[in-house]
């Protein structure tokens, strides 16, 4: 059951189960687990190196794991359906022409400063985010986090913290904040947030004001969704009241919960049991605000968001960064930024646009 519902870090783990209850001598378990390391490699390089369509996974073929919306309805998510070809056009509908009237902002966060990694995908993806901002006129944010200014909130929780005095300061106009992980960026650098935005809602409600992405299995000491989860990874939220009380809630599940305050999921874990059933209404909220929250937002397919194969925006969560790393450069050499422009772009973002978690 396990196989056929998860990813292949599961796959990987059940390899090496195998090899390490081998009764036979230390050396030879250690080969049997390097082997099949070596062996799930190299089919991640050839699932690359064939360029094969986000339709087709080897190891969807080989587990039998479904796909990306497997169980989504079962944990009672709302789902965006996946778009058709892999460039998309600019839209001209009400909905795109209205979302062309607010503004919008793109935030990323780190514990470091860009220009002391400038080799590391984090930086890459950084400077690609910064160069589609400017593209479309967009504002950026680059936050700053110190883990030893957290308190012994995970480091992530940082960025759910700043996103609620962000809403605080403006209640009024429409904007959107997109967040990002610093292993994600934009795909479709032509296609403007708007654009985006009224594909994501027509395709579901128009009333919505947050968008989250979904990510793989997530398991911790005390939290197990069995399937997929929520996550702020790539989340677009508009500055509403509802992204104020999303915000609020958020933050109160994650201050009852100490396993999820400290250590992953953390802020992951915390926004899935506020906005999904897997685990029933969290202590301390309310049946009505549970009921307004889980009714106003929607969750994106991968073939959207949140993977490598994602059509508008790419998210190499975990070790596919590392695996994957000339995607970094492509996108740069794609969107036609030279080496001397990345590194302006890397100094500008920490000149005028970092912002340090207090």
């Amino acid at each position: 059951v396990t196989v056929r519902r998860h990813h292949f870090h599961v796959v990987s783990s059940i390899h090496v189960c195998v090899c390490v209850r081998m009764r036979v001598h230390v050396l030879a378990r250690g080969f049997c687990a390097i082997s099949c390391g070596i062996a799930l490699w190299v089919g991640v390089c050839l699932r690359e190196r064939l360029a094969l369509p986000p339709s087709f996974d080897y190891l969807r073929v080989a587990t039998g794991w479904p796909s990306p919306t497997f169980e989504y309805t079962a944990l009672g998510i709302p789902i965006a359906p996946p778009l058709p070809g892999q460039h998309i056009p600019p839209t001209n509908t009400a909905e795109s022409v209205a979302l062309h009237t607010c503004s919008f902002e793109i935030m990323m966060s780190h514990s470091l400063e860009p220009s002391r990694v400038p080799e590391k995908q984090y930086a890459k993806a950084l400077a690609a985010n910064y160069a589609y901002a400017r593209r479309h006129g967009y504002a950026f944010t680059l936050l700053l986090i110190d883990p030893a200014t957290m308190n012994g909130w995970a480091p992530p929780w940082g960025r759910v913290m700043w996103l609620g005095e962000k809403l605080e300061q403006q209640t009024v106009g429409c904007k959107w904040i997109l967040n990002l992980d610093n292993d994600a960026f934009i795909n479709q650098f032509d296609l403007a947030l708007a654009d985006m935005l009224s594909i994501m809602l027509a395709s579901n409600s128009t009333s919505a004001n947050a968008i989250f992405g979904m990510d793989g299995y997530v398991q911790g000491a005390d939290f197990d969704l069995s399937g997929f989860a929520l996550t702020p990874a790539v989340a677009f939220l508009k500055v509403s009241d509802y992204g104020r009380e999303l915000v609020k809630q958020w933050l109160v599940v994650g201050r009852a919960n100490a396993w999820l305050q400290r250590i992953w999921p953390a802020e992951m874990g915390a926004l899935t049991d506020l906005l999904t059933d897997v685990h029933g209404t969290p202590a301390g909220i309310d049946e009505r605000t549970i009921e307004y929250l889980r009714g106003g937002y929607i969750a994106l397919s991968q073939d959207l968001v949140n993977f490598k194969w994602g059509r508008f925006i790419r998210h190499y969560g975990g070790f596919l960064k590392n695996v994957y790393k000339r995607d970094f450069d492509d996108q740069l050499v794609s969107i036609g930024l030279s080496r001397s422009e990345f590194l302006t772009a890397l100094d500008e973002v920490e000149r005028n646009f970092t912002v340090r978690w207090k």
